[in-house]
């Protein structure tokens, strides 16, 4: 199981093993089918799986998205708590499908700012940051991409373990076993704190 997310009684859950493959339950974990449209066939690996936390609201169903390898490779946004699935990385601007596709990408994270909602993709080569790519938009139908400057390398070979986005700090971290290396400008100029 690569990530867990919850609303109420529905639970999705991303796997990578045996196959893979994305699966909701509407009753608190009793039972689950394959969610939206991905196929139960073992044939599309998860790498990542987040709630929107700008979505969250008792009332209605928030957003999540996902990153996937294999027969279904992409990334996906669900607006209905992963009933519905959406591709949303463009097949024509800055390289986000060649690097979902590569065969190299070992992990893909994904990070969303708890406040503006911008969604950050990671794309992982051996365990270091191969690239990453920012919409501002990734809530609408066709999300517009910005690949941003690829961070430094981790000084040493600890395998990144997450990518996040906090309130009030660095807009985007990377966080090994060594601990974060964040990063306040990605675009023309990048200022790195360690």
């Amino acid at each position: 199981i690569v990530s867990i997310v919850m609303e109420g009684d529905v639970i999705v859950v991303a796997s990578s093993e045996g196959g893979g493959g994305l699966f909701r339950s509407d009753d608190g974990g009793a039972t689950f089918t394959s969610a939206g449209v991905f196929a139960s066939d073992g044939s599309t690996n998860f790498l990542d799986l987040i709630a929107d936390p700008t979505t969250a609201n008792p009332t209605q169903p928030g957003r999540l998205y996902a990153v996937a390898q294999g027969t279904a490779a992409g990334l996906y946004r669900s607006d209905d708590f992963g009933e519905n699935w959406d591709r949303i990385d463009d097949t024509t601007v800055n390289n986000l499908e060649g690097d979902l596709a590569n065969a190299a990408v070992n992990s893909v994270k994904l990070a969303v700012h708890p406040i503006t909602g911008r969604l950050y993709v990671a794309v992982l080569h051996d365990s270091q940051v191969a690239s990453v790519h920012y919409s501002p938009n990734a809530d609408e139908g066709a999300p517009n991409w910005v690949e941003m400057d690829t961070p430094y390398a981790v000084v040493d070979t600890t395998a990144i373990t997450q990518v996040t986005s906090t309130p009030g700090g660095a807009p985007l971290a990377v966080i090994t076993a060594t601990g974060p290396v964040s990063y306040t400008h990605l675009r023309a100029h990048e200022t790195r704190h360690d």
